[in-house]
């Protein structure tokens, strides 16, 4: 009975320690684990901790590169002296290569240049994060084209832009390509195929839509007006009369979206001069993940009256009923399909590629800058008003009589 016992006794004695291995075991996995994780947790946070300040590294080197440009222009303008200090560093950079160098930017502002490749221009290299670790910050690589193949922007429904028609040195050219509404502009995250609402095909008579009416999937109509003056010199009645031939500097022409569209000559289709020629049709197509804008227009463009050369030209964008984001392209000629003819933008938009380091981690960021003459406002409109417009009143040369009327 007594050997019963104990032996009893030393298997409880076993199962209680391989309770006790087994628990050990259990909470050695369950710690692990949450260790695990935490150090998991903290080397992405770590990493988005250092990709931020990589993109804001980036970001520094995208307004020292607007700093520069704007030197630049100060210096190209004689607002600043040729032989001050600034004007001396701006033109120690190669603005006509093809491929810039990494350091333009440095050399341009008195920096000067990387010592080492991968350097860069340091940005903060004290500051460290939760790990102690430096953010040794820098942009290591910022590269400025002047002259774009395209002009970009973005228009809100019924706003305006007025875009410098500037050709690179040297280059003339007669045709433009106006393109516009992309998937962004939908709202969608749709990447697939999207079906746009097209209106009704253009006749003698169309309704005068509101707002409301106009679908989100419905590309807007677009407003273009396009002014010119030649190399001969130009009177103000120019803008009001045609010359000989294709000769017109000024013109508006509606693009309105449809399913098939055909190249447009501007001086034939002026509303203002023909009645019936209010709008236009431009080709509208389903945005697909290889089409980037829905829609696009070509349009011939006229010579400046008086004949010459093209001497300067503004293309003013509206857009109406729906947002859009919208790109314009010159042409020597009718566009091919290779872009052989195209003409590029001479320092209209000029192009920022910046590429910002921390510790060992990258990021890069490109940046269109718009170089419009901010100094010359651009009237937007003659009248531009919400309600209604009152105006009565009487001058003499003597008196001023302020009118009864109440707007």
């Amino acid at each position: 009975m007594s050997s019963k016992l104990q032996k009893r006794s030393s298997e409880k004695g076993a199962v209680s320690l391989f309770v006790v291995i087994f628990s050990a075991l259990l909470l050695v996995v369950i710690t692990v684990s949450f260790v695990s994780l935490m150090i998991r947790d903290q080397e992405e946070a770590s990493q988005a901790d250092l990709s931020q300040s990589a993109y804001d590294a980036s970001q520094a080197g995208t307004e020292d590169a607007k700093r520069l440009l704007l030197i630049k222009g100060q210096c190209d303008a004689g607002l600043l002296l040729p032989g001050s200090t600034a004007c001396k560093n701006v033109n120690l950079v190669d603005w006509s290569s093809a491929s810039p160098s990494c350091d333009m930017v440095e050399q341009g502002l008195g920096l000067g240049a990387l010592t080492t490749p991968g350097s860069g221009t340091a940005v903060q290299t004290s500051t460290t994060d939760t790990s102690g670790k430096s953010y040794d910050q820098s942009y290591t690589c910022v590269k400025i084209a002047l002259n774009t193949n395209d002009y970009a922007a973005v228009l809100q429904p019924n706003q305006s832009t007025i875009v410098p028609l500037v050709p690179e040195a040297n280059r003339n050219y007669n045709y433009m390509k106006i393109s516009w509404f992309t998937q962004d502009d939908l709202n969608s995250s749709v990447t697939g195929t999207t079906n746009l609402a097209i209106p009704n095909p253009i006749g003698t008579t169309l309704p005068l839509f509101a707002q409301a009416s106009w679908p989100k999937t419905t590309p807007p109509v677009l407003r273009l007006q396009f002014m010119q003056v030649g190399s001969n010199g130009f009177a103000l009645t120019d803008f009001d009369n045609n010359g000989p031939g294709n000769q017109s500097d000024t013109n508006t022409v509606f693009l309105y979206p449809q399913t098939v569209g055909a190249q447009i000559i501007l001086n034939a289709v002026d509303s203002r001069r023909v009645i019936p020629s209010n709008l236009q049709s431009a080709q509208c197509t389903n945005l697909g993940i290889t089409t980037t804008y829905a829609c696009s227009a070509i349009i011939m463009l006229p010579d400046p009256v008086g004949g010459g050369a093209r001497a300067s030209a503004l293309a003013r964008i509206t857009s109406y009923y729906n947002s859009t984001h919208f790109s314009i392209s010159l042409y020597d000629g009718i566009p091919s399909s290779n872009n052989g003819n195209l003409v590029q933008f001479g320092g209209v938009e000029p192009e920022i590629d910046s590429t910002g380091r921390t510790a060992n981690l990258f990021r890069r960021v490109v940046t269109r800058v718009s170089m419009t003459n901010s100094g010359f406002p651009y009237p937007d409109a003659a009248v531009e008003l919400s309600g209604n417009l009152c105006k009565d009143f009487s001058v003499t040369d003597t008196t001023y009589i302020a009118g009864t009327c109440t707007p």
